[in-house]
């Protein structure tokens, strides 16, 4: 019963190869998302801690209240945006 259950969702898949690529597809977006989100936020993580002690070491007070980012910052949040997604691979082995 089980190989016979098995063979029929190996048929579908092999009629509709596409769905399968989809679905990859759609986890390996999903996944690399949740490494960038990791990454950014040890990346802040690690810069408050340069902070820390780059302020103990020069004997300033910690800072209280963060200055707020600038307008080009936040417009490019709002749209998701980083300087990387400009950047334009070369067509056709062209530099």
């Amino acid at each position: 019963m089980v190989e016979t259950t098995g063979d029929v969702y190996i048929e579908r898949l092999n009629e509709k190869p596409e769905s399968v690529q989809n679905l990859v597809a759609g986890q390996s977006v999903s996944m690399a998302g949740e490494i960038m989100d990791e990454v950014r936020e040890r990346t802040v993580t690690g810069d408050s801690a340069v902070e820390m002690i780059v302020r103990s070491i020069l004997r300033r007070k910690p800072r209280e209240v963060l200055p707020p980012p600038s307008e080009k910052i936040q417009r490019r949040a709002e749209f998701g945006r980083l300087p990387s997604d400009f950047i334009q691979e070369p067509k056709n082995g062209q530099k």
